[in-house]
């Protein structure tokens, strides 16, 4: 459990009324990157509190980071229903810092699934807003999941300038969260053009940066990366232990989101190998996670 999330729950121990809601609030967001199953349950017993106190406001901000905790998991159709309800909620308030948070997530649901040109239009609908409200808080993970999305479209030299704005501004506002994600996936993009060198330089400060900040979810995407990097290099005994690392920490975890790229990209190492049966099963378990997620 990170420090921040530690302090967190021990102020809403003693808190009460609004304070107690507003703890609540930052507290299932900080979980997102530390226990979505927790987070999701704090999220849920806060939106109880903001609909007995008609607080609209808060309620529209909780769905959301209801949608996104419900992401994490893997459950995107029930993500993209708490959305729709906030920005219903949202309409009647008319708070653009709240539309600008609704965007940005379903396009972090949109390219989950792979629904890549949705996913654009919202994260680039959401940099409009940020930029016009001056939000360089929000702003920063915007750019950085612009950046994923170009990756993901082979749009690389894009994808890389996205990645080094989004660290720029995160280093400016104190975000480390969005730094480590920023060269994380800086890394990555080294990864699609084969620079396996590189990729490892950028993984190894994530890695390290995720331990730092206790970020259970980024030390298995980085453990996973390194591994698909030691692959490519023809070191094959690390490949295989850093990517059973990552497996057993994401089934702990419940982290379908990343258990279904480590068991592809496992799956990818075995073929490589000529081992086609171990390869099988690694396919078949994340195809079946696939199905499960929609």
């Amino acid at each position: 459990m990170s420090e921040a999330v530690r302090h967190l729950k021990s102020q809403v121990a003693s808190a009460s009324g609004p304070d107690q809601l507003r703890l609540l609030m930052e507290l299932a967001f900080a979980l997102r990157e530390v226990n979505a199953r927790e987070g999701l349950s704090i999220a849920r017993t806060a939106i109880e509190l903001a609909e007995a106190d008609r607080d609209f406001s808060a309620l529209a901000s909780l769905l959301v980071t209801e949608a996104l905790n419900l992401d994490r998991l893997g459950d995107y159709d029930s993500a993209l229903i708490r959305l729709n309800k906030a920005q219903k909620i949202n309409q009647k308030l008319g708070d653009v810092s709240i539309l600008s948070r609704i965007w940005h997530a379903r396009g972090m649901i949109f390219s989950n699934q792979g629904r890549l040109p949705e996913a654009l239009h919202y994260y680039l609908l959401s940099e409009g807003v940020c930029e016009s409200i001056r939000n360089f808080w929000m702003l920063c993970s915007t750019l950085n999941n612009i950046g994923v999305v170009y990756d993901r479209l082979g749009r690389h030299n894009d994808a890389f300038a996205f990645y080094e704005r989004s660290l720029r501004l995160a280093h400016s506002v104190r975000r480390e969260d969005i730094e480590l994600y920023a060269i994380s996936n800086l890394g990555f993009n080294r990864m699609a053009l084969s620079f396996w060198d590189d990729a490892l330089k950028y993984h190894r400060e994530a890695l390290s940066s995720a331990r730092r900040q206790e970020n259970r979810y980024s030390i298995i995407a980085c453990t996973a990366n390194m591994a698909e990097s030691y692959g490519a290099l023809g070191e094959v005994e690390l490949a295989h232990t850093l990517f059973r690392e990552a497996m057993s920490r994401a089934r702990r975890l419940d982290d379908r989101e990343h258990l279904v790229d480590i068991l592809y990209e496992y799956a990818r190492l075995y073929l490589k190998l000529g081992e086609k049966e171990s390869a099988t099963v690694l396919l078949k378990e994340s195809l079946t996670l696939v199905q499960q997620m929609g």
